[in-house]
């Protein structure tokens, strides 16, 4: 099957699937929106033929009393705002990535249904997150984009799961650049970062820690 073929498989699939946008809330902001409003725009225009541009600041009411910390906005849509709900958020440690292969997995699309990277997340063994491999070249963890320091630049995978909204800005700012990585590259970066957009400030790991 051709790379198109993928896609138009994919897209066709997507029609009938809830999407996810994932949001940080910060003293009361809804955190780097404008590229939330661009995936979420995108996707619709790409899997439900919906042109029209939606601002999601004007369809998310932020609860009247907003505890201190950060809350995380999870807004489920289709071709219509299905729902919006918060949480606080609580931050995820990682000591310890397992890399996991799946050459058929594909996530272009914040879909709801996770049940593929599940299940790949269950194999991670006595390590605390996956780092999947696809077709040779390292994607995403489950959860999040990365990016490896070579001791000049941060490089991230040129080919990922998920274009995040953090990994989005962080290219436009020149903080990382795409790159093709490969397992077989990891002795060659001092770093592992992993972001998503619940975490702006990109955490850093020992590459040590990533078991094959």
């Amino acid at each position: 099957m051709t790379n198109s073929q993928n896609i138009a498989t994919l897209k066709s699939r997507g029609r009938d699937q809830l999407l996810l946008e994932t949001i940080k809330v910060e003293k009361g902001r809804l955190m780097n929106i404008g590229y939330h409003n661009l995936r979420f725009n995108k996707s619709r225009r790409e899997l439900f033929n919906i042109h029209s541009e939606t601002d999601l600041a004007q369809h998310i009411s932020l609860p009247e009393s907003i505890p201190d910390g950060i809350l995380k906005c999870r807004l489920t849509y289709g071709h219509e705002i299905v729902k919006t709900e918060f949480e606080p958020y609580v931050r995820k440690e990682i000591s310890s990535l397992k890399m996991v292969e799946d050459d058929q997995l594909d996530y272009a699309y914040k879909f709801a249904d996770r049940a593929g990277i599940r299940r790949l997340f269950d194999q991670r063994g006595d390590c605390d997150e996956i780092l999947i491999v696809r077709k040779g070249l390292l994607t995403d963890t489950s959860y999040a984009n990365i990016a490896l320091w070579d001791g000049r630049t941060w490089h991230t995978p040129s080919s990922p799961l998920l274009r995040g909204t953090t990994r989005a800005r962080l290219i436009d700012e020149h903080g990382i650049v795409e790159s093709e990585l490969r397992p077989g590259d990891l002795h060659r970066y001092q770093k592992i970062r992993i972001f998503n957009a619940m975490m702006d400030v990109v955490m850093p790991l020992d590459r040590l820690l990533i078991r094959a």
